[in-house]
């Protein structure tokens, strides 16, 4: 059955940019939005963590089944960044 809503997720977060062009703040800088963003918004949108929290956090992080993975990505119609 159906109700025709529609389900939506506004994130509110700081922007991370690196403090120099050297290769170890660029990846900081990634690392620390893959932790802000990413943790919510990659299993809504790529059906998993970013990879640097999956090789950071490891096992701590729960697993998606193809099930969850791909009810999960279907679920969001609208996505706000702020």
């Amino acid at each position: 059955e159906s109700e025709n809503g529609v389900i939506g997720i506004t994130m509110v977060a700081n922007w991370y940019l690196p403090l120099s062009d050297s290769k170890s703040d660029q990846k900081a800088a990634q690392r620390a939005i893959d932790f802000m963003y990413g943790w919510f918004m990659d299993p809504l949108t790529s059906e998993d963590y970013p990879k640097s929290m999956r090789s950071l956090v490891g096992s701590r992080l729960p697993k998606f089944n193809a099930k969850q993975a791909r009810q999960d990505n279907s679920l969001v119609h609208l996505i706000s960044l702020v």
